[in-house]
């Protein structure tokens, strides 16, 4: 007797199912720089001095989540996940929390890494760390490939008279296969203290993860004595252990949970801007360069 298959619906996970949603209207609603809480006077002065006067949609979405999620470097917080087009501000949306939640540190310690799959886009990202890192004593390297290796190694760590290694970084900006290449062959690289792993371009980013680079970081983050994190129960949540939160941001963000799953995300939350009807059809435009001498926005 030949029996039929019954056929599997497939359900997405809650957190795909039910992001936090803000509509991508440029025009209406405009946060201005001073308005935003959390953000320290010396972030803001400097905001407002290149000329930026309001916060993009996802900027004002995501800043104050990764600011107070920041706050406690030993509760684990959710990851988080963001789906926003290009050019609506995703790589301030991280760069101003993260340099905050990192500023007041004592000794420099590699504490944040951001991923990107190519070396223009690294430099691109770089080179904003670079800008609001000026004044707050934070120093950020990119490893890329385009210097030797003994280069970027020299850029990483010095070591003194005694054979003590110091570190040079708080900020790593890097691509998958030179981040590898380090943790292989830069024994002094460090990267037991992390506590942001940023996956930009993150669905470029997933389908070059056959490349093994997470489970290879992810070996040398959790060494030295720091344990990974067990799942979400009453005893885990007791321990006082350093936290990791991964924050993936991309344009098109895969809807597949396979391929999420590869990212290995703790209690992830999604967070979605959208383009409003009223865009699509072309009645909102966004200002051209020659209209934003007097409000510009941060992108």
């Amino acid at each position: 007797m030949q029996t039929s298959k019954k056929k599997v619906s497939r359900v997405l996970p809650y957190w795909l199912l039910n992001p936090d949603v803000a509509e991508l209207d440029f025009l209406s609603n405009q946060l201005p720089v001073k308005q935003l809480k959390g953000l320290d006077g010396v972030l803001t002065d400097k905001l407002e001095k290149l000329g930026f006067t309001f916060f993009f949609p996802v900027q004002r979405q995501i800043i104050p989540i990764l600011l107070t999620s920041g706050q406690n470097q030993y509760h684990r917080p959710n990851d988080v996940c963001v789906a926003a087009p290009t050019g609506s501000g995703k790589t301030l949306a991280f760069v101003l929390p993260i340099i905050l939640s990192l500023k007041s540190r004592m000794v420099p310690k590699v504490r944040a890494l951001v991923v990107l799959p190519t070396q223009d886009l690294a430099l691109q990202v770089y080179k904003v760390f670079n800008v609001f890192c000026e004044g707050t004593g934070l120093r950020v390297k990119l490893l890329t490939g385009q210097q030797s290796l003994a280069q970027e190694q020299s850029d990483l760590f010095r070591v003194g008279r005694t054979g003590l290694v110091h570190h040079l970084a708080d900020i790593l900006v890097v691509t998958p296969g030179r981040l590898v290449h380090h943790i292989r062959e830069t024994k002094q690289l460090d990267l037991t203290a992390l506590r942001y792993l940023v996956i930009d371009e993150a669905d470029r980013m997933i389908l070059n993860i056959s490349d093994d680079w997470l489970n290879v970081l992810e070996s040398a983050v959790y060494s030295g004595g720091r344990c990974r994190p067990g799942p979400l129960n009453v005893v885990n949540a007791r321990r006082s252990e350093l936290a990791l939160q991964k924050l993936l941001f991309s344009a098109t963000l895969s809807q597949d949970p396979d391929k999420l799953e590869q990212i290995n995300l703790f209690e992830p939350k999604l967070f979605r801007c959208v383009v409003p009807v009223k865009d699509l059809e072309g009645n909102v435009k966004e200002l051209d360069d020659g209209d934003r001498s007097e409000e510009r926005r941060v992108g």
